[in-house]
């Protein structure tokens, strides 16, 4: 038989939050991650090389 304590002092992680969206998939960006904002245009590091291939140009 558990007692009913053990679970009421279980740390409990705070809960991310929200800071904004990736302009190219949408994803969402939270606390913590790292991310680039291009004249407000907010880039996910997963879609940055992406992002960065419209801007390619050839001499």
């Amino acid at each position: 038989m558990l007692i009913e304590s053990m679970y009421d002092y279980r740390f409990e992680q705070p809960k991310a939050i929200m800071v904004d969206k990736c302009s190219l998939c949408s994803e969402e960006i939270f606390t913590g991650d790292q991310y680039y904002n291009f004249n407000g245009e907010v880039i996910c590091e997963d879609c940055l090389s992406e992002y960065t291939g419209y801007f390619k140009k050839e001499a």
